[in-house]
């Protein structure tokens, strides 16, 4: 059995945010890469198509750090 994971309390350090990528498709070429992050006491996920896996793109830091407000965890 899993243990649970505690309760985040503010003052007890940083969130933990959870990145990875998935390849959703079928077994020929037509597959997208995803990157999923989840929020670690909220459980909150967002998930990005992007064109590639690694790819540097703006939108994908924006749509990242879209969850990090909506968890509450932006600089003041």
């Amino acid at each position: 059995m899993r243990a649970s994971m505690p309760k985040y309390v503010p003052s007890q350090g940083i969130p933990k945010y959870h990145l990875d990528y998935c390849f959703p498709g079928d077994e020929s070429e037509n597959r997208l890469t995803v990157l999923v992050a989840t929020e670690r006491c909220s459980k909150m996920k967002k998930a990005v198509v992007l064109p590639s896996k690694g790819a540097t793109r703006k939108y994908a830091a924006k749509m990242m750090n879209e969850l990090i407000n909506e968890c509450g965890d932006k600089d003041p």
